[in-house]
């Protein structure tokens, strides 16, 4: 067994998610909508990480929209040379998933010749590049605009989709000549997302096709496809050897390394056994109609990274990078996903597979990838930078690939096995992968154990409803947590403060209990405050002292109830009680424990028990309901507050924040566009005096930028989980 030893160390690259897709007569450009295009510092944040390279755009649309005449360079000479001064090797993309300048498109006969030109203009300009990337995987591509009509053109016939494939490749090709006569020594790197596809026996013969299509990318550019090829009859190849097609297959652009793509959701599952997933649309060949869907929502066993990095080297036997390692989702899963394409890519090599690099892709995040980028919505997922302030910030996952470069220590909180290898993945009855026709070889076992042994987070208050809400969190997100009672952890005695932390060694503290009751906190300031400001900054500060993370609760009554923006840095003025002894206790934390969290946000619901479920509970019944009239503040969602506040957690965030959505509104509007999101009648919701005209009070909004989704869609989100009656699942 070859250990790779004789070969270069595993690199490890970075990438900036820079999609720039056409729907209908509208452009959507991830540089724009993550502000990537305006900041040039972006490239001394990705230095810090220690990348070696990185998947960097000048794409074809930005640079030359009028013509090459026209060529606007400035831009990309800015970053380009700021990249080499910083030491990063730039793998430059020319297109990606984008259709050209408005006078081409991937239906013109011409545009490979114009992309070659355009290739060319580059090299000529940038001559001591050698890495490209220059079209972002073409079969994806392919089947978004001519398959499923995702993207322009916007066509649904595996001609279309063929047609855009081979023309994709051609351009390849011809681009990476055109660059070679001014770069001899120029680098192809051709990447794809080429994920199994698995199946029932019914469905095999769909999945033995679709498996052998996802590898038409590398066939092409590696003169595979000839009219001996599979796929040949097929995709009615033999029209398109005159548009190039025979040039590849005689005369061959063989990728110097292959870019592999994977993503937890592109392995799936075909069933045409529809009534399994009543949820879920289904497709139709002409010969049964199924569903397909993801695997690993249904499926015992997976390829994974292991298994397609060992089929694409056992296939190909080229070197193989890979190119985009990301994953939506909760930011300890974001680095437990790295983490294992990291070590898939080490235990490759130890195996003989000849893996270069690995690539932390989408380093400043990703939107609308929801909607597979086809309308502009609110959808963000972070990266290694999170972008929704005024300047990104650092991510748990910049932490790891710092660690992975040898620059640090790793985010040691997060361990355990991630959402896709746990038993909780399934949303379906499992499906045996034995007894199907579909590629099993090395395929790996996913584990069924629950949570790895690791550090907890200690929860204190963990029998009230936001603290609840914390540990039903915490536990399904596969993070270890303990809620010590009453008569374990008192908040007024220091002596079992120490003996909890002594004992549970926790990574991070989350302090959810308190007097949470104006009313009472009017009646009794002196013991209110005793327990919202001394007890939270006692246990603030011997958190600070063990190097333990901590997260304490502030509230918006630290302002008056006047109307207006309050954001973190407005002078707090309580208006009662409860503020005074908030506001206390974040002037006692910020002096004796400033590596704290404090989390300021609005009235809750979604919890359990909370005014507004008994409210929609008496509606659900077919009775009315009567609110108070009270002022209109910032609302929060728990379950989105819960979810946010671990993410910061784990990124290492401190210091004040605003967690609210984007508006002020009364605990009377609340109700009735909730009962409205459920389908109930909000005119059953009324005020117990003639008017609710109380004046509004101030709205939350944060420096930090908006971490939280508008009121409308945790609403959206509330109503669909009380439906389905999940609410105890996150609250």
């Amino acid at each position: 067994m070859n250990d790779g030893s004789s070969r270069p160390p595993l690199e490890l690259w970075g990438g900036v998610e820079c999609t720039r897709n056409r729907v209908g007569d509208r452009t959507f450009d991830q540089l724009d909508r993550t502000g990537h295009a305006d900041r040039l510092d972006d490239l001394d944040l990705i230095a810090s990480t220690g990348v070696r390279a990185v998947r960097y755009p000048v794409l074809w649309e930005r640079v030359a929209p009028t013509g090459l005449d026209d060529a606007d360079w400035s831009w990309a000479d800015e970053r380009l040379r700021r990249l080499r001064d910083l030491g990063i090797r730039p793998v430059v993309g020319l297109l990606h998933h984008g259709s050209g300048p408005p006078d081409t498109s991937l239906l013109d006969p011409g545009f490979p010749s114009k992309f070659a030109r355009y290739a060319e203009a580059f090299a000529n300009r940038y001559p001591w590049i050698e890495d490209y990337a220059p079209i972002n995987e073409p079969l994806t591509t392919a089947r978004f605009s001519g398959l499923y009509g995702h993207w322009h053109p916007h066509d649904r016939d595996e001609r279309t989709m063929t047609d855009i494939l081979v023309r994709q490749c051609v351009a390849v090709a011809g681009a990476m000549r055109a660059i070679e006569r001014v770069n001899p020594g120029a680098r192809l790197i051709a990447n794809e997302d080429v994920a199994t596809v698995q199946s029932t026996r019914t469905m095999a013969y769909e999945a033995a096709f679709q498996n052998e299509r996802r590898w038409l990318t590398y066939d092409l550019l590696c003169g595979r496809v000839d009219r001996s090829h599979p796929m040949w009859e097929r995709l009615a190849m033999a029209r398109l050897e005159r548009d190039g097609l025979g040039d590849l297959a005689e005369d061959p652009r063989v990728p110097d390394a292959l870019g592999v793509d994977y993503y937890v959701t592109s392995e799936r599952f075909l069933d045409e056994r529809v009534e399994r997933y009543p949820d879920r649309g289904f497709a139709d060949d002409g010969r049964h109609t199924f569903v397909d869907i993801e695997a690993v929502r249904v499926c015992e066993r997976l390829s994974g990274w292991a298994g397609t990095l060992r089929q694409v080297w056992d296939r190909y036997g080229l070197p193989i990078a890979v190119t985009e390692a990301h994953l939506a989702g909760h930011r300890e899963d974001q680095v437990r996903w790295l983490r294992d394409v990291w070590d898939a890519a080490v235990a490759a090599r130890e195996e003989g597979i000849d893996v270069r690099a690995v690539t932390a892709w989408s380093m400043f995040g990703a939107c609308d990838w929801d909607s597979l980028v086809t309308v502009e919505g609110s959808f963000y997922e972070p990266g290694a930078f999170d972008v929704r302030g005024p300047t990104p910030r650092a991510t748990a996952v910049a932490t790891e690939l710092r660690a992975l470069a040898g620059l640090g220590e790793p985010p040691a909180v997060v361990t355990g096995p991630g959402w896709w290898d746990r038993p909780d993945r399934f949303l379906y009855p499992p499906v045996p992968t034995a007894g199907t026709d579909t590629p099993t070889a090395r395929l790996r076992r996913l584990p069924s154990d629950g949570v790895a042994a690791a550090p907890p987070i200690l929860v204190i208050g963990g029998s009230g409803r936001l603290g609840s809400a914390f540990v039903a969190a915490s536990r399904s997100r596969g993070l270890a947590c303990v809620a010590p009672g009453r008569e374990t952890l008192d908040l007024l005695d220091a002596e079992t403060i120490d003996a909890v932390l002594r004992q549970e060694r926790p990574w991070a503290v989350v302090v959810a209990a308190g007097v949470a009751d104006a009313r009472v906190a009017e009646a009794w300031p002196t013991l209110v405050d005793d327990v919202n400001a001394t007890g939270t900054a006692a246990v603030a500060e011997r958190c600070a002292a063990g190097d333990i993370r901590c997260v304490v609760f502030s509230s918006d009554h630290v302002f008056d109830a006047m109307p207006g923006v309050k954001d973190e840095d407005a002078e707090p003025q309580p208006r009662d009680a409860y503020g005074r002894s908030k506001m206390r206790m974040e002037q006692l934390v910020a002096a004796s424990a400033p590596p704290t969290l404090v989390i300021r946000c609005g009235e809750l619901f979604g919890l359990i028990g909370d005014g507004l479920d008994g409210a929609l509970r008496s509606l659900e019944r077919g009775g009315s309901v009567s609110v108070m009239p009270e002022a209109a503040s910032s609302a929060t969602f728990a379950p989105a507050l819960v979810d946010a506040v671990l993410d910061l957690c784990i990124d290492g965030a401190s210091g004040v924040w605003h967690l609210c959505h984007d508006e002020a509104v009364t605990p009377l509007d609340l109700a009735r566009r909730a009962a409205e999101a459920l389908g109930l009648d909000p005119g059953a919701v009324v005020a117990t005096t003639a008017a609710d005209l109380a004046p509004p009070g101030p709205t939350l909004v944060s420096r930090h930028g908006r971490i939280l989704p508008s009121l409308d869609e945790a609403l959206a989100v509330y109503a669909a989980r009380r439906s389905e009656g999940r609410l105890s699942q996150t609250a």
